[in-house]
């Protein structure tokens, strides 16, 4: 049977690019049943800036709610995708044009998208979401 849903996540694997200063991603075995233990359990060590992820309110706004108190369905659901041009950030005037509404859960494909996780290396001029188009999405 296929799956409604549409997976839009990164693979997470041993040495992948990670943001700069931040851990570097390790998963390993800390049991193995190869090795006699009872079961496998994998170990997962990377920073909380790696793959696909969300950044709750309280990463940048102070007094902002933490991942754990944000619901589910956030992060879960329809979305538009919105494709970005400008290879250097997201403006307020492309935003503009596809009309968001306030609530809307959308996912903006950008660059990064295809260059970003083609590679070992850190990307460092990938497109950034500029502070007015940040705003003007706030103001939503």
């Amino acid at each position: 049977m296929v799956s409604p849903w549409i997976d839009v996540s990164v693979t997470l694997r041993t040495g992948m690019v990670n943001w700069p200063g931040d851990p570097s991603v390790r998963i390993s075995h800390a049991l193995e049943m190869e090795r006699g233990d009872p079961c496998t359990v994998s170990l997962l060590e990377l920073g909380a800036h790696t793959g696909t992820r969300m950044d709750p309110p309280a990463h940048f706004v102070r007094g902002g709610i933490g991942i754990d108190q944000m619901p589910l369905d956030t992060a879960i659901g329809s979305a538009r995708v919105i494709p970005i041009r400008d290879r250097q950030s997201i403006k307020t005037a492309e935003l503009a044009r596809h009309s968001i509404r306030r609530g809307e859960r959308v996912l903006f494909k950008t660059h990064n998208s295809d260059h970003c996780w083609a590679t070992d290396s850190f990307v460092e001029d990938f497109v950034y979401l500029s502070a007015a188009a940040a705003q003007y999405l706030v103001e939503r």
